[in-house]
């Protein structure tokens, strides 16, 4: 069975003295080591893969070869498609890590950060919903307040993160409205040293950590509503 640890990237981006630095480590079931870039239009690449790709197995299907083996001979497949297939001992660990330079502990760098995270968020909700065919707006108008009302308070900025990947409509379970620790299995931790109203607020290193092992009924789910999006879009 192939499973997808995700290939390595590192993205960053700069804003003022900010690196805001994502890094996803992963093999691909060749155990070559291979960078995936991660845009905003990631989710339609997966997708796309779904759709285009001739799978030695069905990454709908749960049941794998018992002798955990690709069930064809042409492995060109592995090297150059996405293969998944839903198995209890995939994990995901996401780390998400960030370096803040605040130049003396200037709360204008933090905010500077937190708006870089709604940018990027942004767009890529913004790609997402015009392969959609919907227009971008959030149903949650505290979203809409959040996104419109000029600079983000870094205690919301962590909270919309979580909003929009419930907007997203690909992490989310049993038809819950956003995201829980139970629901989605991704765990969002943040741990921010001095207080918000304090000039002496930092962001370190830890501050951002996604940690989640992904089951394969939560993973199955991530799937079809993929192949969904790709017959949809006619990718």
């Amino acid at each position: 069975v192939s499973i997808l640890r995700m290939s390595r990237f590192v993205q960053q981006l700069t804003h003022r003295n900010l690196r805001l630095t994502f890094d996803i480590t992963s093999t691909q079931p060749t155990g070559e080591m291979r960078p995936t870039e991660f845009t905003p239009s990631a989710f339609v690449s997966i997708a796309k893969n779904f759709r285009n790709a001739s799978y030695p197995v069905d990454p709908l299907d749960n049941n794998a070869p018992p002798d955990g083996s690709l069930s064809t001979s042409n492995n060109v497949l592995a090297r150059n498609y996405l293969l998944i297939t839903p198995s209890s001992n995939i994990k995901l660990r996401v780390y998400k890590k960030m370096v803040v330079d605040c130049e003396g502990d200037r709360l204008e760098t933090v905010y500077g950060w937190c708006n870089a995270l709604k940018d990027c968020l942004y767009d890529i909700l913004k790609t997402v919903r015009d392969f959609r065919e919907a227009k971008l707006e959030f149903s949650q108008p505290r979203i809409n307040n959040l996104i419109a009302s000029g600079p983000l308070h870094p205690c919301n900025a962590f909270k919309l993160y979580n909003a929009i990947l419930s907007e997203l409509g690909l992490f989310t379970l049993n038809g819950r409205d956003r995201p829980t620790e139970k629901s989605s299995m991704i765990c969002l931790n943040h741990r921010i040293a001095g207080t918000t109203h304090s000039p002496s607020f930092t962001i370190t290193d830890s501050s951002v950590r996604i940690m989640g092992c992904i089951n394969p009924d939560y993973l199955n789910s991530i799937y079809r509503q993929l192949y969904a999006l790709s017959e949809k879009v006619g990718v």
